[in-house]
């Protein structure tokens, strides 16, 4: 919780905060997680605004020559899958998703949408996040536990 601490406290976070809050504050009835990941991402305007938010946050670091990375949180895993397929799709040169995902406690779902990923997946996304492969990391509230990532906006 340290690291979300502190990463609460940048300026620049609060401000993606409110940015959030407001597109999710709109007269737009609540969407169920009954949804594809797709219907979920590209029919909602709170995902719209995540995709413009994000792009203005990349190339505003861009233009003054510094490297950024974010991190996205999903309350379902299973909008996971379908965030990173919105955001890959939107520019592929400026915006650089990978899923995160907790371990899955449910049989049969290892491997499939919605599904957990081991340590060793984790660690392997960790270290390409933290090297820069990746410069959003979407995931569910294990992103919130624990992890040292280090600078994140």
């Amino acid at each position: 919780f340290d690291l979300l601490r502190k990463l609460m406290q940048k300026p620049i976070f609060q401000s993606l905060l409110q940015e959030l809050s407001r597109a999710a504050n709109s007269n737009y009835d609540a969407v169920g997680s009954q949804l594809s990941p797709e219907d979920l991402t590209f029919n909602n305007p709170k995902y719209s605004k995540l995709v413009e938010v994000l792009i203005e946050h990349f190339e505003r670091k861009q233009a003054i020559g510094e490297s950024t990375r974010a991190i996205v949180f999903s309350q379902w895993r299973e909008s996971v899958t379908g965030i990173v397929a919105m955001l890959s799709s939107q520019n592929p040169s400026l915006l650089k998703p990978t899923p995160f995902i907790g371990q899955s406690n449910k049989s049969g779902l290892k491997g499939k949408r919605g599904g957990g990923m081991n340590q060793s997946q984790q660690q392997k996304v960790l270290d390409q996040f933290s090297k820069g492969n990746y410069n959003v990391l979407v995931c569910t509230c294990v992103g919130e536990e624990g992890l040292d990532i280090g600078e994140v906006e």
